[in-house]
């Protein structure tokens, strides 16, 4: 494998962190900096902290206060989890007064298999996850969801970072006995796909400049699909770079029949199959010879206006296709696959009678028929031989200019890359392991960069580059390049494991400052006019939960938070004003999965699910590397009018009632606790129950109606507790999950 080679190298590899030079910076190869020397020795907790503080000494400006401990708790739960601190482990670690309490509960929290679940919610961001296809028809991928479930297993085993990279790029031809590396695969079956189009080789063609663009937003950082068209305008890419990229994934073939498991399981599926096969191959061939001029009469029909390139792919025989001819039938298969389940059914006559008489015959046989595998979305090559792959003018498929071979960006390595077939894919070209194992070579200039720059930037709502999916000249200026090359070659020395990475950030007195900001203090003032966007980090930044840590800790705080992990979308409950839409799902009946965690909630490209798309959800047809965090008038009457919010309101009250009768006291600071992660204080408990006296005394007064008139569940038996006063401690609970408090982690 070819070593990187830089753009310019010159003054740049060599010599103290002074010597970099921003036209250099990121395209030079890792080199780990000098840690600076810093003034105050006495505020690291470790080496990171000295980048951080060396800048902050240089902009006269001082580091703020550290957070206090459920500060720190409650900041941590969320960033590692996604989830609220419960009232027992604020207890916990408030009565742990050992030197190592922080360290032990990061390391308790980094085990959570929900660490996985939270973290893998950014990794589908930016590959632009969603179940369905997207354009008008927006159907459902069956099987896709496994792909979300890799990602989720991958993190909490901390799968290390280039082992990730190479079994989402290359997993078929890399590791083709392992079936979540050939889950892993289905990134590329991740692109936006019309299912209702009539030209294919258009489609093929979109499908290859998605997956390039994404190849290079999320792996590379850099916006390659601005070289589509021409070279980019800003970096140095050209647009033979472009397509010479493209052309990895050239020879790629959508897979929908992959079988999840191991060889030595397929082999005995194999066996049992084939003994069902013996035994009712007279009977299939019959029912086959029945229907096989009817279904070619209903393909024809349903083809008839496809491409002429695609009609004549789908008429040759299968095993003289071409690479191209493999992957227009596969993205016209759904339709194949449709008129031959619909072929049946247009028999008449004897032939209908015979073939349902067979058609019982075979049933007979289910019992000796073994249980179909489970499969998976993923791809392979479709033959040893690519299509060609050519610059298009204007990024136009129709007009080709001229023929390239894969290679990677020439400003980066213009070494011609080593491309072998597989040894135990025959049929592949070797093409995308050649990619994935360039990618993940420990001297890449941008891998290890742009990952860790993503992870620092989860941490503390920006990345050390601002534009984490742009490291070019159109991109934010680094606030810290040394910084992210030392924490970049940390990662690459500790074997490119992710959970290291976070424990070195989370530990240091970076992370654990406090948020707080007094425009009364001299420090702070000048801290605010200096670097208003608090790029040097000299505070934590103060961030708004997403959507989808909202609904969870609704759910959490009200104890209905179902935690099963994995398997298929959840389609929960819809606000009735969203089941009016075309696109709304079919509410699945089994209710007990409609309280699982947020990722697993549906992700249709054309609709969402309404309190997300309030609070920013990505749309799924593009790489989203950061999230926005608006702040809208429907987000707000979301919260107060919606039913998801007054739901859990109705169940966490019976729950508080259950817990502590009317001893309001311990209702009001069991509330604050589980919501907002602290105890209430005097004050407040005594305005809480100010609140649900005179609020009980009005529902009372007004018949007992307000917006919490319908509970959840009866008042517990033996606890004498009027209508009233349940339905005020409702509205008390709906006025907690309101509070910007709750909202907002500091």
């Amino acid at each position: 494998m070819a070593s990187i080679i830089p753009l310019i190298v010159a003054g740049v590899v060599a010599g103290p962190p002074s010597s970099f030079q921003q036209r250099d910076w990121p395209f030079c190869p890792l080199v780990r900096p000098a840690v600076p020397r810093v003034q105050n020795t006495d505020w690291s907790e470790n080496l990171l902290d000295e980048f951080v503080l060396r800048s902050l000494e240089q902009a006269k400006l001082t580091p703020n206060a550290p957070a206090d401990r459920l500060t720190l708790l409650r900041r941590l739960s969320y960033d590692l989890i996604g989830l609220p601190p419960t009232v027992a482990e604020q207890q916990a670690f408030l009565a742990d007064a050992s030197p190592d309490a922080y360290e032990r509960l990061v390391d308790r929290l980094l085990g959570s298999p929900h660490y996985g679940e939270r973290w893998a919610q950014h990794w589908l961001d930016v590959v632009r996850y969603a179940d369905t296809t997207g354009f008008k028809a927006d159907r459902m991928r069956p099987d896709l969801h496994k792909y979300r479930d890799y990602v989720i297993r991958s993190l909490n085993q901390d799968l290390p970072y280039d082992s990730f990279v190479r079994q989402q790029i290359a997993g078929d031809e890399l590791e083709p006995d392992n079936p979540d590396a050939l889950i892993a695969t289905g990134l590329n079956r991740l692109y936006p796909e019309d299912t209702q189009t009539s030209d294919f080789p258009q489609a093929r063609q979109d499908i290859l400049d998605d997956v390039t663009e994404v190849a290079g937003f999320a792996f590379l950082g850099l916006t390659m699909g601005c070289a589509k068209c021409h070279d980019h305008k800003f970096d140095p890419i050209k647009q033979t770079d472009y397509f010479r990229l493209q052309a990895f994934f050239a020879p790629m073939l959508p897979r929908d029949d992959t079988v999840a498991v191991r060889r030595a399981e397929q082999l005995e599926h194999g066996r049992k199959l084939a003994e069902w096969e013996a035994a009712t191959k007279s009977i299939r061939a019959e029912m086959d010879s029945l229907v096989a001029e009817v279904r070619e009469k209903v393909i024809d029909e349903a083809v008839e206006s496809y491409d002429a390139v695609t009609q004549q792919a789908i008429d040759t025989r299968p095993q003289d296709r071409t690479c191209y001819q493999k992957q227009l039938v596969a993205l016209a298969q759904h339709v194949l696959n449709w008129a031959t389940r619909r072929a049946p059914s247009r028999l008449q006559g004897e032939a209908k009678e015979r073939y349902d008489s067979l058609a019982k015959q075979l049933a007979t046989y289910d019992q000796r028929k073994p249980p179909a595998l489970p499969t998976a979305l993923s791809v392979s090559d479709g033959d040893d031989e690519a299509p060609a792959t050519f610059v298009l003018a204007a990024g136009n498929r129709t007009k080709p200019l001229y023929e390239v071979k894969p290679a990677f960006p020439e400003f980066l390595d213009p070494i011609a890359p080593d491309i072998s077939r597989p040894e135990h894919r025959a049929e592949s070209t070797g093409r995308r392991s050649a990619l994935a194992n360039w990618l993940s070579q420990p001297d890449h200039p941008l891998t290890a960069r742009v990952m860790v720059n993503r992870i620092w930037q989860h941490h503390f709502g920006r990345g050390i580059v601002g534009t984490p999916n742009d490291f070019g000249a159109a991109g934010e200026r680094a606030s810290h390049p040394e910084l992210l090359d030392w924490l970049a070659c940390e990662f690459v020395a500790g074997g490119w494991q992710i959970k290291p990475l976070h424990r070195l950030i989370v530990m240091s007195a970076t992370y654990r400052q406090s948020s707080h900001l007094d425009a009364a203090d001299p420090n702070h003032a000048r801290a605010a006019a200096v670097d208003p966007d608090n790029k040097l980090v000299w505070r934590f930044r103060r961030h708004r939960l997403d959507g989808e840590q909202l609904r969870d800790t609704l759910l959490a705080v009200s104890d209905r938070l179902n935690r099963q992990m994995f398997g298929p979308a959840v389609k929960p409950d819809l606000p009735a004003e969203a089941r009016i839409s075309r696109y709304a799902w079919e509410v699945e009946a089994d209710a007990s999965r409609h309280d699982k965690r947020s990722i697993y909630v549906v992700a249709f490209r054309g609709f969402h699910y309404p309190l997300f798309s309030m609070f920013d959800r990505p749309d799924g047809l593009n790489s989203c590397a950061q999230r926005a965090a608006t702040t809208t008038a429907p987000q707000a009457l979301a919260l107060l009018n919606g039913e998801l919010t007054l739901a859990q309101a109705r169940a966490w009250s019976s729950r508080l009632i259950q817990r502590h009768g009317e001893n309001s006291d311990a209702l009001v600071r069991d509330a604050f606790a589980t919501a907002l992660g602290r105890p209430a204080s005097d004050s407040e408990v005594a305005a809480s129950r100010r609140f649900l006296a005179e609020q009980s005394v009005r529902i009372e007064a007004a018949g007992g109606e307000t917006q919490a008139e319908a509970l959840p569940a009866p008042v517990p038996v033996g606890v004498g507790i009027s209508a009233a006063t349940m339905t005020a401690l409702v509205d008390f609970c709906h006025a907690i999950m309101n509070s910007s408090e709750l909202l907002f982690v500091e």
